[in-house]
């Protein structure tokens, strides 16, 4: 993924979210880990495998952002919106806001989780 040319990368896990089959099929087979619908969210793993453990694939999930150098890409991320999209698209306030504030959770997250390993 870093020889691709993109303008952002995410990664997730699957999220078997409530009346879906896929929920209902991965219960059958006892991969659910939790009915806490509060935790059904992007960054956390509410699953497991035959292969991998619900742990194996939060490591993996956050390996994923780490070796994509996600934390460090403001500035690149930023210039590269700028060149593609415009400088008018950038500074749409709502938009700057939120971009903004979903970058700084995330980081908090991510140096929470490599702190940890």
């Amino acid at each position: 993924m870093k020889k691709i040319d993109l303008d952002a990368l995410n990664f997730t896990t699957l999220i078997p979210f409530p009346g879906t089959p896929i929920l209902k099929e991965l219960e059958e087979k006892n991969l659910v880990i939790t009915k806490d619908w509060s935790k059904y969210t992007f960054l956390n793993t509410v699953i497991k495998t035959y292969q991998l453990s619900q742990k194996k694939i939060q490591e993996l999930l956050f390996y994923s952002y780490k070796k994509n150098n996600y934390l460090n890409n403001g500035i690149r991320f930023t210039s590269r919106l700028i060149k593609t999209r415009g400088l008018l698209f950038i500074l749409n306030p709502i938009r700057n806001f939120s971009v903004f504030y979903s970058f700084v959770k995330m980081n908090i997250i991510l140096r929470k989780f490599l702190k940890r390993n």
